[in-house]
């Protein structure tokens, strides 16, 4: 599922399907509309770094598939779920309704390889959200 979502998003940031690379300006267009502009985020130097390797400023498919491989094994789920959402219509890989990602900070899922939990805040009141 996630390979299939990665693809649509590809294809959607190329305005067509199948192609293998994206151009300097699509690429560009790919990152202001996650980022809302260039030159912030770990996918603007993810980029970067691969275009620079590839000595061509385009992005192919498998870096882009890279790219977001990356950030999940980085732990950022909600980061992946924000991209999907916002270069497919709306549609990410959450159901809302079977969790984990809600897009909010009401509870945050980790692993102890990776993170290590210092602290819990409990939540507002009901009065202190007014």
């Amino acid at each position: 599922a996630m390979q299939e979502a990665l693809d649509a998003a590809f294809d959607a940031c190329c305005g067509e399907a199948g192609r293998a690379e994206m151009s300097k300006e699509e690429v560009d267009a790919f990152l202001l509309r996650i980022n809302k502009q260039l030159g912030r985020g770990s996918e603007y130097r993810f980029v970067a770094a691969a275009m620079e390797k590839r000595g061509a400023e385009t992005l192919s498919r498998a870096d882009f598939c890279d790219l977001y491989k990356a950030e999940l094994a980085k732990g950022k789920f909600w980061g992946v779920e924000h991209d999907l959402r916002a270069l497919r219509g709306g549609r990410g890989m959450a159901v809302p309704e079977e969790g984990p990602c809600e897009l909010c900070f009401d509870h945050m899922l980790y692993t102890a390889g990776s993170l290590q939990l210092v602290g819990v805040q409990e939540p507002l009141t009901e009065e202190q959200r007014r």
